[in-house]
């Protein structure tokens, strides 16, 4: 949902709090829930009426960065952040950045300070898909997204190709458009 993709399987929810157990308890007890698949101190999963599977893992404020980039990355982008810490000598999880050799986890309240620990830029959600976009982030050339307000207007029109449509056909051809 964050990454704004065109199609999702799941929801997964990130919060933050010092009391984990009062967010899961709202969670769980929320409208519109169908059915509690599992329920633990900081986390939950349950499905909707509508049938979707949401997800809730609840971390410390001073973890939170960590948390939210865990849940945000697609499964490739993921997986390749965690190859690169690796060979870094570094382990990612929703805690935070642990150095392998010391055990020590260096917490992240946002997500630009995890990135930064890994010395990159960070990547908007919408380009999390291992498309490059961590290269370019270690190299601090992330390309500038094109953002609601850079949107004057939109242009929608029709041609004359034969399909059958709700709407009347243009009068132009698609090579003409």
């Amino acid at each position: 949902l964050r990454r704004q993709v065109a199609t999702i399987g799941d929801l997964d929810f990130a919060a933050s709090s010092k009391n984990p157990e009062k967010v899961v308890k709202y969670f769980t007890e929320m409208p519109g829930v169908a059915e509690i698949l599992g329920e633990g101190e900081n986390k939950a999963t349950l499905v909707l009426d509508s049938g979707m599977h949401v997800d809730l893992l609840v971390g410390q404020p001073e973890t939170y960065g960590a948390l939210l980039q865990h849940f945000t990355g697609d499964k490739n982008h993921n997986i390749k952040l965690r190859t690169y810490a690796l060979k870094k000598g570094l382990s990612l999880s929703e805690e935070g950045i642990k150095n392998v050799k010391t055990g020590k986890i260096v917490a992240t309240e946002t997500e630009v300070e995890f990135y930064k620990l890994l010395k990159m830029e960070t990547p908007a959600p919408e380009i999390r898909e291992d498309t490059g976009e961590i290269e370019a982030a270690l190299k601090h050339e992330l390309p500038d997204l094109v953002l609601p307000k850079d949107i004057k207007g939109d242009f929608h029109l029709h041609s004359n190709f034969p399909i059958d449509s709700s709407h009347d056909y243009g009068s132009g051809s698609l090579e003409e458009i």
